[in-house]
This record gives C-alpha cells, sequence and structure tokens, in this order.
C-alpha cells in the first residue's frame, strides 16, 4: 500500500524549480513568522478598546490589525508546503501518509499541552456535558467547523486556526496534483462567493464570524494563495539583481502598512477574509527569493530562532496576557485606569515573558517531541530506514508551517 502511495504521488504534477536554482532554507520568511506572530499578540491586546484613555483605543485600533498575521500564516503554508514537498517528490519520496503524520506530529503536541494548560488554569469541567463534547472536538482538531463560538474558540482560543490548518493539509493531498489554472479557478470560486455574501444580509455576532473568519472552507482562499504564489516562485526564470529584490521588499512592506492604514474604511467582513491577501501574497513572493538586503538582516539567527519559536508563541500568547491581566487587576482593581504607557508596559511584560516561554518550549518540548514521533515513524516495519535530504528540508521548522495564527 504504501508502495503503491509513493508511486501515485511521483505522478503528481507539480511545477519544480527552475534550472539553476536550488532548494534551500528560507531564513527570511522563517523569522517573517514571529512578527506574524507578534502582530497577532498585538491583536489579543484587547483590554485597550475598553481603556477610558482615547489615545488607548486609538493606539490599539492599529493593534486590532494584528489579526491578520493568522492569514500571513496561512499563505506561508500554501507556500512552503508545496516547496518543501517538491523537494521530496524529486526524491520519488513523496509519501502522502508520511506527509500527514509529520503534520500531525509537529500540531498536536504543543495544542494538547496548551489545551491541558487552559484547562488548569482558566476552563475546569463544569459538569456539563457539552464541555465534554467541546473538549472533544478540540482534542481532535475539529472545533473551528462548529459555527458555536463557545466551541470555536474553547480553551485556548487560539487554537481554532490550528483545525483549520490540519483541513488545509488534508485538502492539500487532492489540490497538489491539480494544474494551476484549477487553483485559480477554486480560488477565484471562494472569492466570488465571498463578494456575493457581501451584498446579502448576513447573519451578525459571532455566526457572522464563524463564516467569514473561522470557516475552514473559505479559508482556503489563503492556503491556495500561498499555492499559487510557489508556483509563480518556481516557475520563473528572471534574473533579478538584489537591489531590486531590496526594493520589492521595502514596497510589499509599505504595501502591508498601507493596507493596514486603510483598514478602517474596508467593509469589515471583507477585511476578516481577502483584505490582505494581495499584500501578503507579494511579499512572500519577494521574501522569497532571500537575496535582498532586509531578506539577509532576517536571516540573523536569534531571529531565525525566534522564527521557529513563532508556533509556540502563538499557542501561548492568549493565555500568559489574561493571566497576567487577570492578576494585575485582582492585585490592583478592576477599575483602574490603564493609559498609554501602562497599556504598553502590560505589552512589553506579556511580550517577554511569551517570548521566553516560547522558546523554551520550542527547544525542550516541540523539537524533542517531534524527533521522537519521526523516529517513531521510522521504525516502523516498512517505515523509512534512511532520512534523506528532501525529508530534512520537509522536517525543519520552516516547512512544518505553524498555524499556524
Amino acid at each position: 500500500m504504501a508502495a503503491n502511495e509513493q508511486s501515485s504521488a511521483r505522478r503528481i504534477e507539480q511545477p519544480q524549480l527552475a534550472p539553476g536554482r536550488l532548494m534551500r532554507h528560507i531564513d527570511s520568511l522563517t523569522s517573517l513568522r514571529f512578527f506574524a506572530a507578534f502582530a497577532v499578540l498585538l491583536h489579543h491586546m484587547q483590554f485597550m478598546q475598553t481603556s477610558s484613555d482615547p489615545d488607548v483605543r486609538a493606539l490599539y485600533s492599529v493593534f486590532h490589525e494584528g489579526l491578520s498575521g493568522v492569514q500571513f500564516f496561512y499563505i506561508l503554508s500554501g507556500f512552503i508546503i508545496c516547496y518543501s514537498f517538491s523537494a521530496r517528490q524529486r526524491e520519488g519520496r513523496a509519501a502522502f501518509s508520511y506527509f500527514l503524520y509529520c503534520r500531525a506530529a509537529r500540531l498536536f503536541p504543543l495544542h494538547w499541552l496548551t489545551l491541558a494548560a487552559s484547562i488548569v488554569m482558566f476552563h475546569p469541567w463544569d459538569g456539563q456535558a457539552v464541555y465534554l463534547i467541546r473538549l472533544l472536538a478540540n482534542l481532535s482538531l475539529l472545533h473551528a467547523w462548529s459555527t458555536d463560538v463557545f466551541t470555536y474558540f474553547s480553551f485556548n482560543g487560539v487554537s481554532w486556526s490550528i483545525s483549520v490548518e490540519m483541513f488545509f493539509y488534508l485538502s492539500f493531498c487532492l489540490l497538489v496534483g491539480l494544474p494551476t489554472r484549477v487553483l485559480v479557478f477554486i480560488l477565484t470560486a471562494i472569492v466570488a462567493v465571498v463578494f456575493i455574501q457581501l451584498q446579502t444580509p448576513q447573519p451578525d455576532g459571532t455566526v457572522g464570524l464563524w463564516l467569514f473568519y473561522v470557516n475552514p472552507v473559505m479559508r482556503l482562499a489563503d492556503f491556495l494563495a500561498g499555492m499559487i504564489v510557489y508556483r509563480a516562485f518556481v516557475s520563473h526564470r528572471w534574473a533579478i539583481p538584489a537591489y531590486a529584490v531590496t526594493a520589492a521588499e521595502i514596497a510589499s512592506i509599505a504595501g502591508i502598512g498601507l493596507c493596514v492604514f486603510l483598514a478602517p474604511m474596508v467593509a469589515g467582513q471583507l477585511g476578516l477574509d481577502l483584505y490582505y491577501v494581495p499584500s501578503m501574497a507579494l511579499a512572500i513572493f519577494v521574501f522569497a527569493h532571500g537575496t535582498g538586503s532586509i531578506s539577509r538582516a532576517l536571516s540573523w539567527p536569534p531571529l531565525v530562532l525566534l522564527g521557529n519559536a513563532s508556533f509556540a508563541l502563538y499557542m501561548v500568547h492568549q493565555m500568559v496576557i489574561a493571566r497576567y491581566l487577570q492578576w494585575q487587576f485582582d492585585t490592583y482593581g478592576t477599575n483602574q485606569v490603564i493609559d498609554n504607557w501602562g497599556a504598553l508596559q502590560i505589552l512589553a511584560i506579556t511580550g517577554t515573558i511569551a517570548i521566553a516561554l516560547a522558546i523554551a518550549l520550542h527547544l525542550l518540548f516541540e523539537k524533542p517531541t517531534e524527533r521522537f514521533l519521526r523516529k517513531m515513524w521510522k521504525a516502523r516495519p516498512h517505515g523509512t530506514s534512511a532520512q534523506s535530504a528532501p525529508e530534512r528540508l520537509l522536517e525543519t521548522p520552516l516547512a512544518i508551517t505553524p498555524i499556524a495564527g
């Protein structure tokens, strides 16, 4: 069966790198993952929007757009999954079973650990049967399919996004062999559905949030955009000088900044689903070249480490913020007025704690657990006895994309 699966995988027609372009680790994209995760952390500084200080509320209006970090993860996931799968395909080792096993080995251990932490700190069993239903949905990463906000944001609220990510991985096995024009057609169809829905009365509140923001089928547009960007990246044969890449890097960052600035003018539901796709897809395409000055700066090892720890940062930051606020408000009183300095102080403290915890989890839990689970796969009677270079590329933290957000 495994042999048939690998044979089937070999027949997949996926664009390969143009001649003379080698598979390599893209450190700039790894580092950008940290900034995307930190943007989500800024979004979750939601206590700022209830401050009596108008300056704090104005600052949070910028922080609010950090929710787009999840979209960046999804687009990057489509790009990197294709990139790493292509490396394995070149060696005829693109078995879908191993691909899905690696994805699960990356996501589930840290998800279950943070789920347990959220239960201990915030969500002990309340004796209700619905609690157990939500727990089972969360454990199996199926909770993003529920329209109930208390289910899709249950326990460690950010985990809804990796529920969506698991759907992407399963979909990838069907999408990877399709021609690019078919991927573009599917993406166009999803975009058309979104715009049609925007013209009709929409459910309010949490159901509308699920429909446009959490809904795995709608979010597939992000993943497809990443797959299409990958195919454009590996197919082009232009020799782009480093100074031109640097200029494009600056322009792509400015483009995302412009989107943040204009976000208040964009219809809310569109902002949740598709608004940032073009600018973020362009940024990933540009930084994937890795030859510009900003890319070289992003390849600084400490930034790469932060990028590798971005999944852990994403998974723990909201609990860190909530726990710190709970302690502070219990200590100093819930009616405390938070000014700009107080908000930035909370951000500095919780951000530092979350980043330190994320690095520790990445080095002491994520990597050892993932290594152990890979060894378990190799120890199977018909498992792989040797690890090829493409397999090593697949198993890097960059290739096994976190959420992701």
